[in-house]
Order: C-alpha cells, then sequence, then structure tokens
C-alpha cells in the first residue's frame, strides 16, 4: 500500500514543483490525497453542527483553560454566563461524532509513519525548496538548508529534509476553517517558537501532527495549547531522538479535552516544562498520553512561581499533570458535574525526576483516571498534596515503579495509594530500596468511602511518616447518612525486604490491624510486612 500512495502523480494536487526531488514530490503528493480524505471525514464527524456553530465553538475551545493568576484559588465561583456559556459549549462538543473522528487519524498516522520510515531508511541529500497555496493553507517542501518557517499563512503541509530550522507554527490546525496541520522534520537541531495560537501537535476540531526523526530539538510556548493537544479533534508530537526540551504555560505535553493528545518522545534525555494541566492530562471525555521510552529525564510542573494557586493552599499551583484525569465538579454551580478522561505518563527507562505542585504524579479527580508508569531507573518522586496515586471524587488513580531505588517526598498530604470520597488509589513499587518522606494520609488510605491500596513487592525500604491515618487507614470525616453504611478501606503491604520504619505500631515482619470503632465499624484498615514470606503478630 506504501508503494502505491507513493506513486501518486504529484501534479493532481499542485503545480509541478521544480527541483524537488521525485521521491519528495510523490510523499508529498500522497500526504496531501489524504489530507483531502481526512477533511471528508471531519466533515461528516461535524454534521450536526453548523458553520456557525463551528465557529463559535472554535473561539470558546481556543480560549485559556485558565488564566494565570496570584490572587485567586482555582474553584472560585464564576459568574452566571460563564456557566451558560460552559452549558452551551458542552451542548456543541456532545454533538460531535468522535469515532468517525478517530477513523480518520488511523489512516493519516498510518501514512505518516510510512513516509517517515521511508525517509529514515533512504535520507533526502538535495537542497530544494517549494512553496505553494491551497484553500486549506500552504504548502512547503524544503532540504538542505536551515529554514524560519512563519506564523502566517496557515501551513497546511510541511515536509523538510535537513537543516536547523526555526519553526513560528506548523503541525497545528489554524482555524475552523483550516482544520489540519501537518509537519514532518527529518534531521537538524530545530526550534519550534509558538505564540498564544495552537501550535506543535495542536488539534482543535481537526488534527495537528507533527512528526521530528531527530535532532536536539527546543519546543516552547508563551501560552496554552501545544506539544500534543486534542480538542474536539487530535494533537500528536513525535519525536524521534536527541536530547529535547519541551515548554508551555498549560495545556500541554499530552492532553485530552474532548478529544486526544499524545507526546511521544522516542529516545534522549528530556526536559518538560510546564505549570497546569499538561504531561498526560485526561480533561472531559479526553485521552491525554505522554510517552517516553528511555533517557534520564525531568518532568517538572512549576510550584515555584504561583500563578495557578490551589483550593487546597494558595501557596502552591494545582497542576493537574504528570498522569492526571481530571474533571468539572459542578455540585455548587448547576449540580451537573463532568466526568474526567483518562491522563496517563509512561516511561520505559531512565533515572528520571518528577516534581509538582497540588495534584500530580497520577491522581484522579471527579471521575477521572490518572496513571504513571515509570518502568526502570533511580527515580525521585516529589509533590505537595494529592499525589503520587491520589484521587478525589468518584476517581480512580494508579502509579507503579518498575524497579530502582526511588524516593517518594509528599511535603502535606494524601499521597501513595490514598482515595478519597468513592474513589480507588492503587500504589505499586516492584523492587529496590525505595524511601518515603511522607506526612499523613499516606500509605493506603481510604478516605471518606474511599479504597486505597499500597504495595511494596520486595526491597530494604525506609518509611518515614507518621503513623496517623497512614500504613493501611481508613477515615470518615462526615460519618452520616448512606456514608456510615458504606465501607472505608484502607490496605498497605510491604512483601519482602528488611524495612525501617518510624516506631511502634508499626514494623519489619509485622501484621497490625486498625482498631473497630463502635460508631463506625465500617472502617477497616491492615498492614502487613513480610521477611520472603516470613512475619510475626503484633
Amino acid at each position: 500500500m506504501r508503494e502505491a500512495l507513493l506513486a501518486l502523480d504529484p501534479q493532481a494536487i499542485v503545480p509541478a514543483p521544480e527541483g524537488v526531488p521525485q521521491r519528495v514530490q510523490q510523499m508529498a503528493a500522497a500526504l496531501l490525497f489524504s489530507l483531502a480524505d481526512t477533511l471528508t471525514w471531519r466533515e461528516m464527524a461535524l454534521r450536526r453542527l453548523s458553520e456557525d456553530q463551528r465557529a463559535e465553538l472554535y473561539a470558546g475551545l481556543v480560549e485559556p483553560i485558565e488564566r494565570p493568576t496570584t490572587g485567586r484559588a482555582t474553584e472560585e465561583m464564576p459568574f452566571p454566563q460563564e456557566v451558560v456559556q460552559f452549558s452551551r459549549q458542552h451542548e456543541a462538543l456532545t454533538a460531535i461524532d468522535y469515532p468517525l473522528l478517530y477513523a480518520a487519524t488511523d489512516d493519516l498516522t498510518a501514512l505518516i509513519e510510512a513516509v517517515c520510515a521511508d525517509l529514515r531508511e533512504t535520507p533526502v541529500t538535495e537542497t530544494f525548496a517549494f512553496n505553494c497555496s491551497t484553500r486549506w493553507g500552504e504548502v512547503w517542501l524544503s532540504g538542505g538548508t536551515d529554514d524560519r518557517y512563519a506564523a502566517e499563512p496557515h501551513p497546511l503541509l510541511i515536509l523538510d529534509t535537513k537543516g536547523n530550522d526555526t519553526y513560528r507554527a506548523g503541525g497545528a490546525s489554524g482555524g475552523v476553517g483550516q482544520p489540519i496541520g501537518v509537519l514532518i522534520d527529518v534531521a537538524g537541531d530545530d526550534r519550534y517558537r509558538g505564540t498564544e495560537d495552537p501550535a506543535f501537535g495542536t488539534g482543535v476540531l481537526g488534527w495537528g501532527l507533527l512528526y521530528d526523526l531527530g535532532g536536539n530539538d527546543s519546543y516552547a510556548t508563551s501560552g496554552f495549547y501545544s506539544q500534543g493537544m486534542g480538542m474536539a479533534g487530535v494533537g500528536l508530537l513525535k519525536d524521534a531522538g536527541g536530547d529535547d526540551r519541551y515548554r508551555a504555560l498549560g495545556g500541554a505535553q499530552g492532553v485530552g479535552y474532548y478529544g486526544i493528545g499524545v507526546l511521544v518522545d522516542v529516545a534522549g534525555s528530556d526536559t518538560y516544562d510546564t505549570y497546569v494541566y499538561s504531561q498526560g492530562c485526561g480533561m472531559p471525555r479526553g485521552v491525554g498520553l505522554l510517552l517516553d521510552l528511555e533517557g534520564e529525564d525531568n518532568y517538572t510542573a512549576n510550584d515555584t512561581e504561583i500563578l495557578f494557586p490551589s483550593a487546597q493552599t494558595k501557596e502552591h499551583n494545582s497542576s493537574m499533570c504528570q498522569g492526571a484525569g481530571f474533571g468539572f465538579r459542578r455540585d455548587y454551580l448547576d449540580a451537573r458535574p463532568v466526568p474526567g478522561g483518562v491522563g496517563m505518563l509512561l516511561d520505559g527507562a531512565g533515572d528520571d525526576r518528577y516534581y509538582g505542585g497540588v495534584f500530580c504524579q497520577a491522581v484522579g479527580y471527579m471521575y477521572g483516571i490518572g496513571i504513571v508508569d515509570d518502568r526502570a531507573g533511580n527515580d525521585s518522586y516529589r509533590g505537595v498534596w494529592y499525589a503520587q496515586s491520589a484521587t478525589a471524587h468518584f476517581a480512580v488513580s494508579f502509579l507503579a515503579d518498575g524497579g530502582g531505588n526511588d524516593t517518594y517526598t509528599v511535603t502535606n498530604c494524601v499521597s501513595n495509594g490514598s482515595a478519597h470520597d468513592f474513589s480507588v488509589s492503587v500504589f505499586l513499587e516492584e523492587d529496590g530500596n525505595d524511601l518515603y518522606d511522607l506526612r499523613g494520609s499516606a500509605l493506603g488510605q481510604g478516605l471518606n468511602n474511599g479504597l486505597g491500596l499500597f504495595v511494596e513487592l520486595r526491597g530494604d525500604d525506609t518509611y518515614k511518616c507518621s503513623y496517623a491515618n497512614a500504613y493501611g487507614q481508613a477515615v470518615n470525616f462526615t460519618p452520616a447518612g448512606m456514608r456510615a453504611e458504606i465501607p472505608s478501606l484502607g490496605v498497605f503491604l510491604d512483601l519482602d525486604g528488611a524495612d525501617t520504619y518510624p516506631g511502634p505500631p508499626l514494623g519489619d515482619a509485622l501484621l497490625w490491624t486498625q482498631p473497630v470503632k463502635t460508631l463506625l465499624p465500617v472502617l477497616r484498615g491492615v498492614g502487613l510486612d513480610t521477611r520472603g514470606g516470613k512475619m510475626r503478630w503484633e
């Protein structure tokens, strides 16, 4: 199929690109044919929305998710008109036929992968340049020079085979009438510098696809929506190699909001910097994925400059980063909560560093699902509150670390397998001599009808955390009505190794249980430490 597509006549799409290698012409033609087919799928997916509705929806979506501020918490009561505007947007978003959008994505990405594989196998060495305009945006074909691509007019397709290039736009949708952008950069140390507009792997009511096949690249945007962000569409950024740096204010690095947003980094030691709703964040009806296969990586959700103070503590940002599933809690507005999506951060190997504020590192909020899976390396995790597999309000979280001597630090509470308000949190450490420097409400806690599970499979571990509401405890602060009838469950399991605890009733090779309180017999907590399956009763 790949050979057939690459054999298409380029002159059927654009004027004959003189001086452009025949292979590149064929690839561009195949991509343009596929883009035309993708637009047909999009029209079917949006058939229930008028042109005016599409324009209104696009304008609302590209507004910042949240504006930086130093004077309020994130759950401040909105104005009544904001509630109405959100209801209108939600109604329009639910009218989209998402399976059709995603079906078109399968075809388009399969072709792009085929083109990229061909370019990696047999690099293009010629120097050339070509540009033309189409109804859907500009087409740029270039190779052998250090190019600068402007933000305007909208790039429909950029195929650059070589050079240290600078991009002000590309690989993103450009408006309701220009819903597709594809950027393929084959080689070079490139600079991607975005503005306030969606850029670099962002699809809004359409598709934004960016493939960078090699080089030490730098991605930076001054606002929201970049680096793998899908809103009522699909956004994908794939970087195949090099030590790269990603930086954005928020809504970036693998975020889905009524759509799919993916950032894939195949190799290299990379740095990810942001503030909010990023690094694998699934917002309502969205899937957000950050996948880094190898390298010593740094994931930072800035908690030093407080631009998005949290409702829990104004001294820290509300991150919602690094594997976060986030929904809109509206019980105090119109009693119509919007369930969160699925946010995932998956790291294959390397000594990695995770840093965030409130809600980070495998967290679920309001029906959201947050996942972190780090397969190997001596990793360091640091958060403030609701961190390292924690949930609130009917949510699910899961953090798994496959091995290495890891360090977990949380400066406040609710962490490491703690679930609040009909939620489930699971923490799994598979191997290594690990250090837990935590506060209370941690290490397998069921809070207010939650189920918290903490499991350490192997290793000589050190626990620095007081006994209060930790190590397999259940708590209910509102024991009334149905909450008094529904269990809260906390489970702590350390199944092997010579471990260190702060003191009784905890200890190595011991079993302990939470005392049953007569007023709330549904509170259940249990902790078990074994050394190779051997234990003693306390």
